[in-house]
């Protein structure tokens, strides 16, 4: 019972201060992955219409996983 109260009670709090995001569309940015895999992501941007991503991490197995993607939106802001 304590533990379900202790957890609520963070969760709450997290809910609290918790602060809005936007997206990024500029820069370079770094992430943290947490799941399966866990690892880190981080997206560059060359313009307002391009930009790279790319990921690294390693799987529960040991495996390591990796990805690189190029992002294009037509649309200029």
């Amino acid at each position: 019972m304590k533990k379900s109260v202790l957890f609520g009670m963070i969760l709450g709090l997290m809910m609290i201060l918790a602060k809005p995001i936007a997206a990024q569309d500029h820069g370079f940015g770094l992430g943290l992955v947490v799941g399966e895999p866990t690892g880190l992501s981080a997206k560059l941007w060359t313009s307002r219409i391009n930009a790279f991503d790319f990921g690294l991490g390693v799987a529960v197995g040991g495996d390591r996983i990796s990805h690189d993607n190029y992002y294009y939106n037509g649309e200029s802001r």
